[in-house]
């Protein structure tokens, strides 16, 4: 009988020790059948310890059975929770991860709609290498055109009007203005007021960017928001264009700002203060680089240190070609008037 027991507890330590090392082993992948076959397991071996033991060799395998039972269901217990919070924390690190880089998306379109590319490269550099620097960031273009718009009598209209209402006038008038610039592949430099600075050739590369600003300045001219706006008010606008070299950049380092600088500015300006409501005011400049089979001239009769300037505009009925600008000048009213006097006296003669 002795001898009987000793093998069946054997069997009964070995099979026991079998069981829980199977199941624990895999209870990382399957805990809940894990544990329910754990404990039917547990159940159908003291049901056989109970039957075929006396009673206190019967109970204390049961006792050894749920203290082991219980010990094992509570480490897969443990092992579960820990992989449920390992996968909550994954999951709410890859969804931090995601928001970051919609972040950092929305961050460098609103910095690229801010700033050129050249200066968006510097300090993206700078900020990777850890380095600071206080030196300003600029570039020469040595070939680009400027536009000055200005609203004519906003002085007046702005005393009379309330501020909230002027903003939303600025508003729509310069948000048609940016859909203008962009459509003739020009950009917006900056806003003083109610003066309107944009420029070709700078952002976006363009052989032809005099033509692009002229055609946007015609455009502007055009415009149906002059007319009807939220103050139902008709506006005037003066523009002024000339091409030239500019050095462009931001200075700072603090609430960056893209500029520009050179006389080509101060000429654009110049233009512009001194035009005419609803005319295209250029410089000689600018004016040699426009095809004289789309646009009329005629000289402006102003006397400027800077040349000649001339008031331009588009010859009806002709689309004007996406073509490399011409370096021939055009021939004004004038030259064409006394072109004509000469035949007609050669033809008389």
């Amino acid at each position: 009988m002795l001898e009987k027991y000793l093998v069946n507890e054997t069997y009964v330590i070995f099979f026991m020790v079998v069981n829980f090392s199977i199941f624990y082993g895999t209870g990382c992948l399957l805990f809940m059948w894990v544990v329910m076959f754990n404990l039917l397991i547990s159940t159908a071996l003291i049901i056989y310890l109970f039957l075929s033991m006396d009673a206190i060799t019967s109970i204390t395998y049961i006792m050894v059975c749920l203290m082991t039972s219980t010990a094992g269901n509570c480490y897969l217990y443990n092992l579960e929770k820990s992989r449920k919070q390992n996968f909550l924390r994954e999951y709410r690190l890859e969804q931090q991860t995601k928001q970051l880089g919609v972040e950092k998306g929305r961050s460098e379109h609103l910095l690229n709609s801010i700033l050129p590319p050249f200066v968006v490269k510097i300090l993206k550099e700078r900020e990777a290498l850890e380095s600071p620097s206080n030196d300003p960031i600029s570039k020469d273009f040595p070939d680009c055109t400027i536009l000055f718009c200005d609203i004519v009598g906003f002085t007046s209209m702005a005393s009379h009007t309330q501020p909230q209402d002027l903003v939303k006038l600025l508003n729509e008038v310069f948000s048609e203005f940016d859909f203008i610039m962009s459509k003739h592949s020009c950009e917006r430099i900056k806003t003083l007021g109610d003066c309107y600075v944009a420029a070709g050739g700078i952002m976006i590369g363009s052989t032809t960017h005099p033509q692009d600003i002229v055609d946007s300045a015609i455009a502007m001219i055009q415009s149906p928001v002059l007319t009807k706006n939220s103050l139902g008010v008709q506006l005037k606008m003066r523009i002024g264009v000339s091409s030239g070299p500019v050095l462009a950049g931001v200075i700072g380092i603090n609430k960056f700002q893209f500029d520009i600088w050179g006389d080509t500015v101060t000429i654009a300006n110049k233009m512009e203060q001194t035009g005419m409501d609803g005319k295209v005011h250029v410089s000689e400049s600018t004016y040699h680089r426009l095809p004289s089979d789309y646009y009329a001239a005629e000289e402006s009769g102003s006397n400027h240190e800077y040349g000649n300037s001339y008031y331009i505009t588009p010859v009806p009925f002709k689309k004007r070609p996406r073509a490399s600008p011409t370096s021939s000048p055009q021939m004004t009213n004038s030259t064409k008037k006394k072109k004509k006097k000469k035949k007609k006296k050669n033809h008389t003669n």
